[in-house]
């Protein structure tokens, strides 16, 4: 069974003591000292430190766990993510490519998120900073790094980083390409090209050409 005692060490210093009986040992939970740590805020991590023992659990085994898993959320950045994403694809591509595709990251996308933990980015915030991106009337650019999001979101889903991939919903903030017609209008004109040369060899060979030309007329419906 755990215990908390919360007293005042000396006039400039405010101590809470857990104290654990096992083993005759006791642990010591340090709030801080007095008045860099405030009352009212040492009041509040007592009571942080009550309910964990209402829980069964050792308050001072849980803030080192804490900031371990801190430390690692450090570590684990979107921009240290990313520079390892990028690292790997520059052995897949030219050396063009990987520059341009850095300088948009170190201009576009590590000063909206290179410092949070990537396991913590969301697609909004993800969306806001291909909007902004957008927003420059740079149509190509939010698209092709939004791709590269996207891979180092799988990158990080493969590592056990993440759970979901936070950059899929943000495709919808991109306006879709125009569909021109081009394809559709090139394929008439080939068909007409190929009826044309058809016509002319069926003036040789008209028991076969007709049922050619009849098969390359564009229809309609």
């Amino acid at each position: 069974m755990l215990r908390v005692t919360v007293g005042r060490l000396t006039d400039k210093a405010c101590k809470a003591f857990v104290a654990q009986k096992a083993h005759g040992k006791e642990k010591t939970y340090s709030i801080g000292s007095y008045p860099a740590v405030s009352l009212a805020a040492a009041r509040i991590d007592l009571a942080e430190v009550k309910a964990l023992l209402r829980e069964n659990k050792d308050p001072v085994t849980q803030r080192r766990f804490n900031r371990a898993k801190s430390s690692a959320a450090n570590d684990n950045t979107f921009e240290a993510i990313a520079a390892e994403w990028l690292k790997m694809k520059q052995r897949e591509w030219s050396a063009g490519h990987y520059t341009k595709s850095a300088r948009a990251f170190d201009r576009d996308i590590y000063p909206a998120i290179g410092k949070l933990p990537i396991a913590s980015i969301t697609p909004a915030i993800v969306a806001k900073a291909i909007e902004d991106i957008h927003k420059r009337d740079v149509l190509e650019t939010a698209t092709r790094i939004l791709q590269h999001l996207n891979g180092i979101f799988r990158y990080t889903q493969a590592k056990g980083l993440c759970r979901d991939n936070p950059a899929l919903p943000a495709r919808e903030i991109l306006p879709r390409k125009k569909d021109t017609g081009r394809i559709p209008a090139l394929l008439s004109l080939l068909r007409w090209a190929i009826f044309c040369a058809v016509r002319i060899w069926r003036e040789s060979h008209p028991q076969y050409a007709w049922h050619i030309a009849y098969a390359l007329l564009p229809r309609h419906g």
